[in-house]
C-alpha cells in the first residue's frame, strides 16, 4: 500500500522532469529558457546556502548531542544518539519539505526580470504539500492518542524520512502551507505580493 503510491509518484515526477527538459530544448520556446534561466541561477544562490546552513547545523548538534552521551554517567533505555547519517536523512526531509521555496523564489526574480512564471499546476503543489503534512499530523496523533511503545512503527512516519516533534509536527506543516499559499497567490494575482517596481503585465504558460 505504501510502495504502489510512491511508485506511481515517482513515474509522474520522471515524466514532469522528461516534459520540462523536451519544452526547454524546443526552439519555440527557447527565448522562455534564457529567460528562467536567469530567474533560476538567482533562485539557486538563494537556496544553495539555506541547505548548506542547514547541513552545517545539523553536524554541529549531532557532534554535540554524542559529546553529552559519551560524557553523562546516566544508563539511558532505547535507542542511543542518531549518526550523523541519520541526522542528515532527516534534515533532507526538511528540504524536501519546504520543496516549493525554490519555485517562491524563481517567481520573485522571474517578475523582477519582466516576467512572471505560471508552471505548476495547483493540484501538483497542493498535493505534494498534503503528502509532506500527513505525517507530521500523523505523528502528531499518534503521540496523543497511543501508548508510548519501546519499539514504535516508523512505517508510516520515521526519523530516516524527516524531523519529527511536537516542534516539527507544528511547524513543518504550515511553513509547507504558507508556501504552497505564497505560490498560488503569486500565480493567481501575477506578482501582486511583489514590490509595485516588480509587478509586470507580461505573463506566458511555463513548462508544465
Amino acid at each position: 500500500m505504501l510502495r504502489a503510491p510512491t511508485l506511481i509518484a515517482l513515474v509522474m515526477q520522471l515524466r514532469l522532469i522528461q516534459l520540462a527538459l523536451s519544452a526547454r530544448n524546443s526552439a519555440a520556446n527557447q527565448s522562455k529558457a534564457e529567460t528562467s534561466a536567469a530567474a533560476e541561477k538567482r533562485a539557486l544562490w538563494v537556496c544553495l546556502p539555506l541547505y548548506l546552513v542547514g547541513a552545517a547545523l545539523t553536524i554541529i548538534v549531532n557532534v554535540v548531542n554524542r559529546r553529552r552521551a559519551q560524557d553523562s554517567l546516566t544508563v539511558t533505555v532505547g535507542p542511543g544518539p542518531a549518526t550523523l547519517w541519520q541526522d542528515l536523512v532527516s534534515s533532507a526531509g526538511l528540504a524536501l519539505d519546504a520543496f516549493l521555496l525554490p519555485q517562491v523564489a524563481m517567481n520573485v526574480f522571474s517578475a523582477a526580470g519582466g516576467v512572471v512564471v505560471r508552471a505548476i499546476s495547483p493540484w501538483f503543489y497542493l498535493g505534494g504539500t498534503v503528502v509532506r503534512a500527513m505525517p507530521h499530523v500523523y505523528d502528531a496523533i499518534r503521540r496523543q492518542s497511543y501508548a508510548p511503545s519501546m519499539q514504535p512503527s516508523y512505517v508510516y512516519a520515521g526519523p530516516r524520512d524527516d524531523r519529527f516533534g511536537l516542534a516539527w509536527d507544528v511547524a513543518v506543516p504550515c511553513v509547507a502551507g504558507l508556501l504552497a499559499i505564497l505560490l498560488f497567490l503569486q500565480q493567481r494575482r501575477a506578482g501582486a505580493f511583489l514590490p509595485r517596481s516588480l509587478t509586470v503585465d507580461v505573463y506566458f504558460e511555463g513548462y508544465v
